[in-house]
């Protein structure tokens, strides 16, 4: 009679840290009869899931000299304009109707970290390197609610508020009553 015996050292079976077992999985086909129809119910679900979330690419806004690190659209489902913040410290409102800049403003010297457009959409709050900025964007009445083009290099907050803190995103008030108020999130 024979007798085999499985002599596994633990020195083998202990992974680099020390304290989790190594996983043995048996690969044999003959011993998973399932794996294939399994593999394939995987795969067109993948399939499936990724015509489903499959969008055409409409545009591209170019713009910032650093990668975008914000984006803030209105709430009351008008997208004719919209504001992205950089992490060049740059915030650049866009009219998406047209897929233009049309202003900016050298807000922050380190990236913008969080950005929202006010309930009538004449101000934009920015916030980075633990400051709040209020901006005025001018809405002309000649290009049918379009922004109007500013120069960057005229362009002044309105208001500035200063944090002990970090602050990591910033958010206005949608209450009709709350004229002005906002909200800011951050680690301290």
């Amino acid at each position: 009679m024979k007798i085999k015996v499985l002599a596994r050292s633990a020195r083998r079976e202990a992974r680099d840290s020390g304290d989790q077992k190594f996983a043995r999985r048996n690969l044999d086909p003959g011993q998973h009869p399932f794996a294939a129809a399994r593999e394939h119910q995987r795969a067109v679900v993948a399939a499936k899931l990724e015509r489903m979330m499959a969008k055409p690419f409409v545009c591209a806004l170019d713009g910032h000299r650093d990668a975008p690190t914000c984006l803030a659209a209105p709430r009351r489902g008008q997208l004719v304009q919209c504001a992205s913040g950089g992490a060049d410290g740059e915030v650049r409102a866009w009219d998406l109707a047209s897929r233009s800049c049309v202003w900016r403003g050298a807000a922050h010297t380190g990236p913008v970290r969080g950005l929202s457009l006010s309930r009538d959409g004449a101000s934009l709050l920015s916030c980075g390197e633990r400051q709040v900025k209020r901006w005025r964007l001018e809405i002309a009445a000649s290009t049918g609610g379009a922004l109007e083009r500013a120069d960057a290099g005229h362009v002044v907050p309105l208001e500035t508020w200063t944090s002990d803190g970090s602050i990591n995103d910033v958010d206005a008030s949608w209450h009709a009553g709350a004229a002005g108020a906002f909200c800011t999130a951050g680690a301290d």
